[in-house]
């Protein structure tokens, strides 16, 4: 059986790995460990690009926890850079 996971991509085109990495993962890590269930998360973090990783604790729902996810993310808005192209999306 397979952990509820989520993972988070966010993009800010020409931005190095060290300025994703300080600018959109961390806020957005910050307000995800705030989210009951989050079991372990990991990141990474590239040329324009941020992956995170959520996983939940078994009885977690993943559709609330997605809903949770997104909630984070719009605390996390005014504390990222305001020259994102979106928000960043949520995928199972």
């Amino acid at each position: 059986m397979d952990y509820p996971t989520l993972q988070v991509s966010a993009s800010l085109p020409g931005a190095s790995p060290e300025t994703m990495a300080a600018a959109v993962a961390t806020p957005l890590e910050r307000e995800f460990s705030t989210i009951a269930g989050v079991e372990s998360m990991n990141s990474t973090s590239s040329q324009g690009g941020t992956q995170i990783t959520l996983q939940f604790s078994m009885n977690r729902n993943i559709d609330a926890a997605s809903q949770d996810v997104q909630a984070a993310i719009a605390r996390s808005q005014g504390r990222l850079p305001a020259d994102m192209p979106a928000p960043p999306p949520t995928k199972r």
